[in-house]
């Protein structure tokens, strides 16, 4: 059984449709306390309805 290809990223926020033309099929996202990196509602919504699973990690710190 082949593992879900996922892309990982915070500040740069690729387009759904990029991130399914590369191969991706789901999101790693973040909520943390800098609102500059978190996974907004809107973009949970564009991502979902593109078809993309979406994974969440809470960080406090890029170092935890």
């Amino acid at each position: 059984m082949s593992q879900p290809l996922l892309v990982d990223y915070s500040y740069s926020k690729p387009s759904p449709t990029a991130i399914k033309a590369a191969g991706y099929s789901g999101v790693m996202r973040y909520l943390s306390h800098d609102s500059t990196k978190n996974l907004s509602s809107t973009e949970a919504k564009n991502l979902l309805s593109a078809g993309l699973s979406i994974g969440l990690v809470w960080e406090t710190t890029a170092q935890r």
